[in-house]
């Protein structure tokens, strides 16, 4: 992944870091530039055309900003973090200047400050965590790094979290700060760390929720049209700071369009802007959407480039490159055929340019509610009650893993929350969710060009998590900012859905429809009858010609993996491929073990295995 990577360790052979930092050129255009080298530490910077960074290289100290603050001029920047570093040498109140930095950019950001004569660092990230950082410390070491692989050249052993594991296989991602790995964190957003380097240990300090993560509502007396005002100013503030930022790096904009909400909101707003940017549309793996997004792009006489990639999903060697490149964080079907997607886009476009995307809105229409009947949200999530994949009943016995352990380690993870209140701890595990699968796949993008999601503006996001009543937040709000923005964005059906949000016939029977869906998904035992019915009818995806494939390399996998024996208990394994699981499911099972297995080879001697 481009980006910053770091170690420092007492008596640092600086050729080992060499060696380190040329694993990070996954692609041909990478480019390593090493930009700390001294006694006991030493920083790399991985990076291309188009990828931004800015950095101040002084006597006394170097800083670098990797990604963009949009609302905040460079020279405005430097300024404020030379007074950050300033601070931070004499240990004056600089936790406050990071704080008030953090609160006032808006970016997608990280910062590093290096005091070269005290051999001291200070790291901090941005407001909502946007670019994510992963590390590993002891008192004898700190590996830092956009990307686990670079953190695990360094750690000295390796041994798997079967809690993480579990949590992957069922809700998709991995709560709090664990990673698949035991001893490899990935940082939370608004936090920092400092380092203090000598020859004989390292000392490192973190700072956790500087500026506190929290989805608990602060009532402002907004009524619905009100709120939905207020957001659509904050997101034309938002989408006009990232434009303006782009034009001043000379960059150009692409902007993604598909049939649904999110892109459709960015597309509006850029087309009632007059900006100049270029519309895309992919044919993707999921669906083609392509027909819906022609038909928007010409309401407002907007050329449009269909991208149609292809998806090499049956080549279990590219398949697992990709994984590897990307932490295997995401599943592999969608991971490799978006990959593939956003090369093609790379290819046919000229460059550099940065993507606009439509991610962030489900905030402000997806009513992610507790579910009643419930002490405990971990309660819910040990029952199945938020499951993308496997059931929790499959993937605990899968793992040999007891579903008490699984349920104390989730109970553990949501009681980390600031919020106490069962509404906001669940907006927060929605948030959770986006910050971990959702932002993966868009920093994939980064792979190939710098990403830009308006919708995850700093106050914007602000305001959608803490200010908008819960009881607003539905897709009538969404239709309702759609509305403000463009009107005519509303003129045509959303993809699947078939909704159209400018009939009130079309609108009137989509909400009821919604609030049904609702009712059964937020109560208990509704849902858990909904399950039990859906099992009954069986997998909705199931091809018998794929699913024999895919359980074959499972097993497959399986006889020739150690860390896989070690870790799936066989019968267990047997019984659930037999079951004829969901495609998706199979996909993520497989997306696991094939990452497992490129980890024992290239680090079989560090690899600790479960008995």
């Amino acid at each position: 992944m481009p980006g910053l990577s770091l170690i420092t360790i007492p008596g640092l052979s600086p050729q080992k870091a060499e060696n380190s930092f040329a694993l990070l050129k996954h692609l041909p255009k990478f480019n390593i530039e090493q930009i700390i080298s001294a006694k006991n530490i030493a920083a790399a910077f991985c990076g291309y055309n188009g990828y931004p960074r800015l950095s101040f290289d002084e006597p006394d100290r170097f800083i670098l900003i990797e990604g963009l603050i949009y609302n905040i001029t460079d020279d405005l920047i430097k300024s404020r973090l030379f007074d950050i570093a300033d601070k931070f040498r004499r240990n004056d109140t600089y936790p406050d200047a990071v704080r008030q930095f953090m609160h006032d950019a808006d970016g997608d950001y990280l910062v590093l400050i290096y005091l070269k004569q005290d051999n001291r660092l200070l790291f901090f990230n941005d407001r909502w965590g946007r670019l994510p950082v992963y590390y590993s410390l002891s008192d004898q070491m700190l590996a830092l790094s956009r990307e686990v692989k670079f953190v695990l050249e360094w750690v000295p052993s390796i041994q798997y979290d079967v809690q993480a594991l579990a949590e992957f296989l069922t809700l998709e991602y991995i709560l709090g700060d664990k990673t698949f790995f035991k001893n490899i964190h990935r940082l939370g957003p608004a936090s920092a760390l400092t380092v203090n380097i000598n020859d004989a240990f390292i000392k490192t300090e973190i700072f956790n929720n500087i500026v506190p993560v929290s989805f608990k509502h602060n009532d402002t007396g907004l009524s619905r049209s009100g709120a939905a005002g207020r957001y659509l100013d904050l997101f034309r503030q938002s989408l006009t700071w990232r434009h303006d930022k782009l034009r001043e790096k000379e960059l150009s904009i692409v902007a993604d369009l598909s049939g649904g909400y999110d892109t459709r909101a960015v597309f509006a707003g850029l087309c009632e802007m007059k900006a100049d940017f270029t519309a895309c549309t992919d044919k993707l793996i999921t669906g083609d959407e392509t027909g819906t997004a022609r038909r928007l792009a010409g309401l407002y006489e907007k050329d449009i480039h269909i991208m149609s990639a292809a998806h090499p999903v049956d080549d279990i060697t590219e398949m697992t490159r990709i994984l590897y490149i990307t932490d295997g964080l995401v599943n592999g079907l969608i991971d490799t055929s978006c990959y593939y997607d956003d090369l093609e886009r790379e290819n046919k476009l000229p460059g550099p340019f940065a993507n606009f995307k439509g991610m962030g809105g489900e905030f402000i229409r997806w009513v992610y509610m507790p579910k009643k009947g419930y002490h405990h949200l971990a309660d819910a999530i040990i029952d199945d009650g938020y499951n993308h994949y496997m059931k929790m009943s499959d993937a605990c016995p899968l793992l040999s893993l007891k579903k008490s352990e699984l349920h104390d380690s989730l109970v553990l993870d949501i009681d980390r929350y600031d919020e106490t209140d069962p509404v906001a701890q669940t907006r927060h595990l929605f948030f959770d969710y986006n910050n971990k699968t959702v932002n993966s796949g868009e920093d994939r993008n980064r792979l190939f060009c710098w990403t830009v999601a308006p919708m995850w503006g700093n106050h914007l996001f602000s305001f959608a998590a803490e200010m908008i009543p819960p009881g607003y937040i539905d897709y009538d709000f969404f239709a309702l900012f759609l509305k403000l923005l463009s009107p005519q964005s509303l003129n045509i059906p959303m993809y699947g859905s078939g909704v159209r949000f400018d009939s009130a016939l079309s609108r009137i029977m989509f909400r009821n429809r919604m609030k049904i869906k609702r009712t059964v998904r937020d109560n208990r035992y509704l849902f858990k009858a909904g399950q039990w019915i859906r099992g009954k009818a069986g997998p909705r995806r199931y091809i018998e010609t794929e699913h024999a494939r895919l359980a074959g390399e499972i097993r497959k996998l399986y006889d020739n993996c150690e860390t896989v024996k070690s870790h799936f208990d066989p019968g267990c394994l047997d019984r659930y491929l037999n079951g004829r699981p969901d495609r998706l499911h199979l996909y993520q099972l497989l997306t696991l073990i094939l990452y497992m297995n490129e980890v024992e080879r290239r680090y079989r001697q560090k690899l600790i295995l479960q008995r």
